[in-house]
């Protein structure tokens, strides 16, 4: 049964209804059209904006999936080659030397022609974006940071190559001859050694990948193998989101056994990546060199 306060509170909202009959109408159409316009708002701002960035960095990752994963496969292949192949004179060698710059360059151009293509889209809009994001970019911890892996290491400035600079690689990397279009592809290899070759300011863009090469030979400074290793690491990483089955790539990690520190040990680990050091207090080759 009712209360006398219910039955007194039901009496005063029908009384004030058919009193305010005119302010009831109005208010609740005011009220439906601005929920309404919140709702309608809400959904063509936010959600339907979402969905259209989900939509084309799909069809971005479609798109690029194969040629990502190309060019990322055969820089850690030759990057593996070079770390078991430390103190090797055939790293400095002309077809060696310009074989890797152009590996090194035409991850870069991918990467490039990724950021030119989707810069204006929101990569982090959904938690698969989020990821192919942070593997898309992780090499190149290995490669510019000196931080992160490489706090306090000596030389980690010097060996660290800019992020502009990789930037610079990839867009010289264009093949300027097609025509200007988003698909404009990278040079080929021929390509690349004419120019090179025959263009001082294509070369200059190198530089760090050439030094890099010819300490490793030579002299070779701990921090820069270990950026090998940080940077095939994570093009493994993301080879395995890009070919998920690892049935065009080899997804093992290799060589990791060259690092002792303990502190990128434990940065590792971390990440879910276990590291077995070798015994001896400095990396060695660990493999065929590049006469083998």
């Amino acid at each position: 049964m009712l209360t006398i306060n219910q039955i007194m509170n039901t009496s005063w909202l029908t009384n004030s209804f058919e009193e305010n009959t005119i302010a009831w109408l109005i208010f609740s159409t005011t009220a439906g059209s601005i929920l309404g316009s919140a709702i309608t708002l809400f959904f063509d701002e936010i959600i339907r904006s979402q969905l259209v960035m989900r939509r084309e960095l799909y069809r971005v990752y479609r798109k690029y999936r194969n040629p990502l994963l190309t060019s990322a496969d055969s820089l850690e292949r030759q990057i593996n080659t070079i770390a078991r192949s430390i103190g090797d004179p055939g790293l400095t060698s002309q077809y060696y030397r310009l074989s890797t710059f152009y590996k090194y360059g035409l991850f870069f151009f991918w990467v490039r022609r990724i950021e030119l293509e989707v810069g204006y889209l929101d990569m982090y809009s959904s938690a698969k974006a989020k990821e192919f994001t942070s593997l898309l970019y992780a090499p190149f911890k290995g490669i510019c940071s000196v931080r992160s892996y490489f706090k306090g290491q000596a030389y980690a400035t010097e060996t660290a190559i800019p992020r502009d600079i990789t930037r610079a690689i990839g867009e010289e990397m264009f093949d300027t001859e097609q025509k200007l279009t988003k698909e404009v592809g990278p040079i080929g290899f021929s390509t690349f050694v004419k120019r090179y070759g025959s263009d001082q300011q294509f070369r200059i863009w190198f530089e760090s990948l050439d030094q890099m090469l010819t300490d490793l030979s030579e002299n070779p400074k701990d921090v820069q193998i270990e950026r090998l290793i940080v940077t095939a690491v994570h093009l493994t990483r993301l080879m395995s989101l890009l070919d998920p089955k690892g049935t065009y790539t080899n997804q093992k990690y290799v060589n990791l056994d060259i690092i002792n520190r303990k502190e990128l040990i434990n940065v590792l680990a971390k990440e879910g990546i276990r590291v077995n050091p070798q015994s001896a207090a400095s990396p060695k080759s660990t493999g065929p060199n590049l006469k083998a």
